[in-house]
């Protein structure tokens, strides 16, 4: 294999990654702590948030800067001007949304008189609620925003109208002081209002009443309806008290994976065979990320939303010191859906909703090894007792003749096939078909499954038989073995 013109990494590329899986570490042990934290009897200084802060904004510089070494600096000549427009594009709308998410949480939280009271609650009525504070915890000790005549003015009819939830908290909050009122009142009285509130906002202990165990007397009948109704009223109200990111698909990190044979030697129809300048191993990290984020809220109906979101997958040859440690493959799937809530009941099943959007994925990897291509998706979302089935069809648009990929359909099939089974609120199955339904048949499963590391963090353990795990691997049959934790599941 002679591999001469392949240009050596950037002087920065190591760095970049240095400065952003340190990052990571950081903000996902930030995280843990802060969950453990989530009590009312722990009070933290909210200074500490300024950890998270600082390490999820070096989590997004890196990113970016890592995005351009391979969109644009490794990009040939003539894709220099397409990849340059793509890279400004998606870096304007990462930094927009974040930039966004700050400024909006920041001005909220000016006007509490007690900031980790309000962080408190988002952690213990929003599973997201943890995720979101750590995302962008631009948070500083709040100061009063009016004096106190001003607060006495106020009625709890003109805290109503006050359509930002932070803001409108805050009112109540000040005509009644939490604090005060927590002291004064009895245990059963504290306890009476925790039960009234849970019909708002279901805690952990609702939710897993709501789902049951597997061997308790009540029917499954209406179980998964119930769980995906509760998950997008408690998206839209986690959107509405902090204005920022929102899980997507499930997130995870697994530092160990064992694939079966790697492919050392990509193909292209049109590109041929290129090659790695390193020897692959067997064994490699892999995680996901994927947000979404509304938007032209307020201009759709309540059951309709406009969304754009993002999925990052990473396959991380960490195990391979001798060759540096370097990243194999790196998916970026930015996207814009409309979803609508139907929540329709078609008798033993119920068709929670639908989508249509537009599709772009790729590797942002220079020729040979650039892989690509745009789809219109829909999708449907069936219910039945504990069950979940989401059909996701798409359509690819016609790329031009310099297609990379040409033949990914006859791999990969028209649709994703998605199967969710909530076995206990914090037990999950998972199952990922494709297929491309010709005479040479070709299959390809996912199979998930998380459970319970303590009482906020999830393990999590995976198995992947089949193409397109990558688009480098789109036409090479993969067989991956992968154990991690799961930040955020399907539900």
């Amino acid at each position: 294999m002679n591999n001469p013109e392949k240009p050596s990494p950037h002087p920065l590329r190591k760095t970049l990654l240095t400065i952003e899986f340190s990052a990571l570490a950081v903000l996902l042990a930030s995280m843990g702590w802060f969950s453990s934290q989530a009590e009312p009897e722990h009070s933290i200084n909210p200074a500490w948030l300024l950890i998270p802060a600082v390490a999820s904004l070096c989590v997004f510089i890196s990113f970016i800067g890592l995005m351009y070494l391979r969109w644009v600096v490794a990009a040939s000549a003539a894709n220099q001007l397409r990849h340059r427009v793509v890279f400004v594009l998606l870096a304007i709308t990462l930094v927009g949304v974040w930039i966004y998410g700050i400024a909006s949480t920041w001005l909220s939280l000016m006007l509490l008189k007690e900031t980790w009271h309000m962080i408190t609650f988002l952690t213990s009525r929003a599973p997201q609620g943890a995720v979101l504070a750590l995302l962008w915890p631009a948070l500083t000790v709040a100061e009063e925003a009016r004096p106190a005549a001003a607060d006495q003015e106020r009625s709890p009819v003109e805290c109503a109208l006050i359509q930002e939830g932070v803001q409108r908290l805050a009112c109540y909050d000040s005509l009644n002081n939490p604090k005060t009122a927590r002291e004064q009142a009895s245990e059963e009285q504290v306890e009476e209002a925790e039960q009234a509130s849970d019909t708002l906002a279901p805690g952990r202990e609702r939710r897993k009443n709501a789902v049951g165990e597997p061997n308790e007397d009540n029917p499954d009948n209406g179980a998964m309806t119930n769980i995906v109704d509760r998950h997008l009223k408690a998206e839209k109200a986690l959107f509405s008290f902090s204005g920022g990111f929102i899980s997507y698909r499930p997130t995870y990190i697994m530092p160990i994976t064992w694939m079966d044979s790697p492919n050392q030697t990509p193909v292209s129809p049109r590109l041929g065979a290129t090659g790695y300048d390193y020897e692959l191993e067997n064994e490699e990290a892999k995680y996901q990320i994927s947000f979404k984020v509304p938007l032209l809220t307020g201009l759709l109906d309540d059951r309709t939303t406009l969304w754009f979101g993002y999925t990052q997958r990473s396959f991380w040859q960490v195990y391979n010191r001798d060759d540096s440690a370097p990243f194999r493959e790196t998916n970026y799937e930015p996207e814009i859906f409309l979803r609508h809530h139907t929540n329709w009941n078609l008798g033993s099943v119920a068709l929670s909703g639908v989508t249509l959007g537009i599709n772009h994925q790729s590797n942002g990897q220079s020729e040979p090894r650039s892989r690509s291509w745009n789809r219109v998706m829909a999708s449907a979302a069936f219910t039945h007792g504990r069950w979940l089935f989401v059909v996701e069809p798409w359509y690819r648009i016609p790329d031009s003749s310099k297609d990379d990929n040409a033949d990914i359909e006859s791999y990969l099939g028209h649709a994703n096939y998605n199967i969710v089974y909530k076995l206990a609120e914090d037990r999950t199955f998972s199952l990922k078909l494709m297929n491309n339904l010709r005479s040479d048949n070709r299959t390809s499963m996912e199979f998930g499954y998380s459970f319970p590391l303590g009482d906020t963090i999830k393990g999590f353990f995976q198995y992947y038989n089949g193409y397109g795990e990558s688009l480098i691997d789109y036409n090479h049959r993969i067989e991956r073995f992968g154990l991690g934790i799961m930040l955020n599941d399907w539900l």
